[in-house]
């Protein structure tokens, strides 16, 4: 790169070795921004039912429009749920109130214990994990970071979530948000089972049937085979944890510490100085670059044993050479052993078990005069992009990054909130094309199934006016079947109400003048 000096040497041959090129964002990507920032300003003047129709000159390209601007406004969603969750949590550990609460429940339990009876477990089993959740508060308190594993579940601490009876009975803040708004966890499409396999049991479920709603709130749901209900969950967080990896980790400028708001570090030991927690933290971020991560999907091939198991050619490797030259790999053995401390093994990052640091406005930044990187913290005084040396004293802050860049813009301004987009084409290609425009107008009909016996019969009630029997409507969810956007050809072949619609967005550009007029 002449403005860097990136090399660009060691790619395939296939692929494109100039770092010059022409850069367009596609129609996808541009029709979804439109969509989100359209359907944001709905949201703001009509909350309680805001929707939106988008028009292409094609049943193909209607097609097409609805999986992406699902496909990717889940992107941002998931991005926008994490810095949420992240902001809230952080901004909900109080000493003061927590202390108070655990003794509130104290007082509680001793008073159920005096007058227990078996009706009253649920309401026993609510207050150990409100208290438990309490403790965690109060050890955190006063900390300026806090692990991921508090809002996001661990698959390699299975034990948390496993079996009929879990020790936490509500899936944590992230899951949980995902789940509400009523949009699949893993799938940007929205439209992928749930798989898993144990002792030569498969099964493949729909997300939903893993929670059930339950006095207000999202809990776990035993499925029918108890041996596959923890294999099921641990698949749904899995591919859940890999979407997360994507926002936290991009190498572009999506990434989280771009954003301004927050950084990804390792725990702080009282043994280290601050300088050392800085250091730690830039070297998180080399190690997600080079694709180190346990939970991504473009995680590099190979476990780290020790640090002659490393390439020489490794990016790890290159960025220690420049701060310690031939003492790299030595270095590189005493990180490989500080990340085991925080469970990382064998060289690779596993997401839950990272600490992320919430900034605050004041906060410095440093940002590369060669390449633009953004650094929340110094660390070793070098980019950890270009290696070009950092000013000695930082030349932004937390605020301004945040306002230059577009997540942290669009996070922090009035009425920010999270929203999802369900979006489905209707042509008249469309096989269920009256369910879809029910479900666009919020007329949601469960398709119930008959409930039948072992003779496949269908079940009645008794009484002298039986009635059939319906299966458990459990996988219908309102929140989850609700159309916000439909995709439909200027045609209008299908004759879709718009009386009430608000706002109306033109997808791509029609290739005639009469598809304009249309």
């Amino acid at each position: 790169c002449p403005h860097c000096g990136t090399s660009y040497r060691l790619r395939n041959s296939e692929m494109r070795l100039s770092p010059i090129r022409n850069f367009r964002p596609g129609f996808g990507k541009t029709s979804q921004i439109l969509a989100s920032e359209l359907f944001d300003v709905l949201r703001l003047s009509n909350p309680s039912s805001p929707k939106l129709v988008s028009f292409s000159d094609s049943r193909q390209e209607a097609a097409k429009a609805a999986l992406d601007i699902e496909s990717q406004n889940h992107e941002d969603l998931r991005r926008f749920l994490l810095i949420r969750a992240v902001k809230e949590f952080h901004s909900s550990i109080d000493l003061d109130t927590a202390t108070k609460r655990i003794n509130e429940i104290k007082t509680e339990l001793r008073l159920l214990d005096d007058t227990y009876d078996e009706s009253l477990d649920e309401k026993i089993d609510a207050l150990r994990a409100e208290r438990n959740k309490c403790q965690k508060l109060i050890n955190l308190a006063g900390k300026s970071e806090f692990p991921l594993s508090e809002i996001l579940e661990d698959t390699q601490k299975s034990s948390d979530y496993a079996d009929e009876n879990p020790k936490n009975p509500q899936p944590l803040r992230l899951l949980r948000d995902f789940a509400s708004l009523g949009v699949h966890p893993s799938d940007p499409a929205g439209v992928k089972f749930v798989h898993a396999e144990i002792d030569k049991q498969k099964a493949s479920v729909d997300w939903v049937s893993l929670f059930e709603k339950r006095n207000g709130g999202i809990y776990w749901r035993a499925q029918v085979s108890p041996v596959l209900t923890t294999p099921l969950r641990t698949s749904l967080i899995a591919g859940m944890t890999g979407q997360i990896a994507s926002v936290l980790f991009s190498r572009s400028y999506f990434a989280l510490e771009e954003t301004g708001l927050a950084y990804l570090c390792l725990s702080r030991k009282d043994s280290e100085s601050s300088e050392d927690f800085e250091y730690n933290t830039t070297v998180v971020r080399i190690f997600a670059d080079s694709y180190r991560v346990l939970e991504s999907k473009f995680a590099a091939p190979g476990e780290w044993i020790d640090e002659y198991t490393a390439g020489e050619k490794n990016r790890i490797l290159k960025f220690l050479r420049t701060i310690h030259g031939d003492g790299a790999r030595a270095e590189l053995g005493r990180l490989l052993d500080r990340l085991s401390e925080d469970g990382h093994s064998r060289g690779l990052l596993s997401i839950p078990k990272l600490h992320i640091h919430v900034t605050k406005p004041e906060d410095p930044a440093w940002i590369c005069i060669r390449c633009a990187r953004v650094h929340l913290v110094k660390g070793p005084g070098i980019c950890t992009r270009c290696h070009a040396a950092l000013f000695d004293f930082p030349n932004s802050n937390a605020a301004k990054v945040a306002e230059n860049h577009f997540v942290g813009r669009k996070f922090n301004r009035p009425g920010a909130d999270v929203f999802r987009l369900h979006c489905e084409e209707l042509t008249g290609q469309t096989e269920d094309g009256a369910e879809r425009q029910r479900n666009f107008k919020g007329l949601m009909v469960p398709n119930l199934k008959y409930k039948k016996d072992s003779e496949g019969k269908i079940r009645y009630t008794d009484g002298d006016e039986p009635t059939p029997i319906f299966e458990d409507s459990n996988l219908f969810w309102e929140e989850r079947e609700e159309i916000d956007v439909l995709t439909v050809t200027t045609t209008m072949e299908v004759g879709i109400d718009i009386g009430s619609l608000q706002g109306v967005l033109q997808a791509n550009m029609p290739p005639q003048r009469f598809n304009y007029q249309q």
